[in-house]
């Protein structure tokens, strides 16, 4: 993404009423294009025309490469142009963003008995829901407790942190001083 490219367009036949095309994708806010809309006349149909086409850096993490077709309206009062096909053109996009997600902090102390917490976020918008499960290693021998251990993120809320609870289970047992316990897996599931 964040690249641009170049086609040229041209008429093999003079236009008598103004024949205007646009371009565009069936996806939307994928691709811009400069200029927006390309004009001819009967004064201009010669001409080739440039046009720029822009991958849109947008924080959503696409299958790359994504094909992209450019389409074109034609509008005209003119029968022959304001039924005109033009054939589509493949774009293939190479993504700059990659799925993932940012722990605010990676190492924790806990007394037993007390909290802590830490955030977690995902780095790209998403196309559908996302649900990440955290498990904690020392859930299995009663040394942690992890809450929520289930967070959910929509595409309109992806950039919205969720706080994960981390408690020390406070035990009977006399223990070495400092002894470490691991949030070792956050699983990540989307659609």
């Amino acid at each position: 993404s964040d690249s641009e490219a170049t086609y040229q367009i041209a008429l093999l036949a003079p236009p008598f009423s103004p024949l205007t095309l646009i371009p565009y994708t069936a996806a939307s806010n994928v691709l811009q294009f400069r200029p927006p809309t390309v004009l001819f006349t009967a004064a201009n149909w010669t001409e080739n025309v440039l046009v720029a086409v822009h991958a849109v850096d947008d924080n959503v993490a696409y299958p790359s490469p994504n094909a992209v077709d450019i389409l074109h309206t034609a509008l005209s009062d003119e029968t022959a142009y304001s039924e005109l096909t033009v054939p589509p053109i493949e774009v293939h996009i190479t993504d700059n963003d990659a799925a993932g997600y940012f722990l605010s902090r990676k190492n924790l102390t806990i007394i037993e008995g007390e909290y802590a917490n830490y955030s977690v976020r995902i780095t790209t918008r998403p196309l559908s829901n996302v649900t990440m499960t955290v498990l904690g290693e020392g859930e299995s021998n009663g040394q942690i407790s992890v809450n929520p251990m289930v967070l959910h993120w929509t595409p309109d809320q992806w950039m919205e942190k969720r706080v994960v609870l981390v408690r020390a289970v406070d035990d009977p047992f006399s223990e070495v001083a400092v002894h470490f316990s691991e949030v070792c897996c956050h699983t990540i599931t989307s659609a």
